[in-house]
């Protein structure tokens, strides 16, 4: 890495561009976090459940979204506050 010079500070590229993404997704991180979380409980929920076959047959989703009961059960009231304060704003 090469280090550059931004108004008067010297820097190293990667930092300069993850600094300048951060300033422009900070409001989002909040909407992003929620809906990556309301995706998770609900297809936890489904392999839980409905035990759809292509979650199963896919060792990725398998190991992903079939948790155990105790932790379908403490993530399920988190994800609804979190829906809810998403829309108090």
């Amino acid at each position: 890495m090469i280090p550059i010079t931004i108004e008067s500070d010297i820097t190293i590229p990667v930092a300069f561009l993850s600094s300048q993404i951060n300033v422009m997704i900070v409001d989002y991180i909040p909407f992003i976090a929620t809906y990556f979380m309301i995706i998770s409980v609900n297809g936890s929920a489904l392999a839980i459940t409905v035990k759809l076959n292509f979650i199963f047959k896919n060792n990725f989703l398998r190991t992903l979204l079939n948790v155990k009961y105790i932790y379908a059960m403490v993530y399920y009231p988190y994800n609804r506050n979190c829906i809810r304060l998403m829309f108090i704003k």
